[in-house]
């Protein structure tokens, strides 16, 4: 939780009181009551920061993957393109 700028200020048996800080420019720091939490909720909040990093992750993958199939397309282009010059050379070659 302290990710998320989450301070625990205090435990009551299964919960805990969060308080989150606020930072305003020119001004000191000030601690607002967020509510109170059970430990369950707190470590199901933390999954699912994971699980939202996870897959920012993987759609930064997925964006890498397109780049390089895009780049293996226009390599397959340039490999065609030499391809018909080789055959146009070859032809060429056999007029002479």
């Amino acid at each position: 939780m302290e990710r998320l700028g989450f301070v625990q200020v205090r435990q009551r048996g299964s919960h805990v009181i969060l308080k989150k800080q606020l930072v305003e420019e020119g001004e000191e720091q000030k601690m607002i009551k967020v509510g109170c939490v059970n430990f369950m909720q707190v470590d199901a909040i933390e999954l699912q920061v994971d699980a939202i990093e996870l897959q920012a992750d993987a759609i930064e993958l997925q964006a890498d993957a397109i780049e390089l199939s895009a780049d293996a397309i226009e390599l397959q282009a340039d490999a065609i393109e030499l391809s018909a010059d080789a055959i146009e050379l070859s032809a060429d070659a056999i007029e002479l």
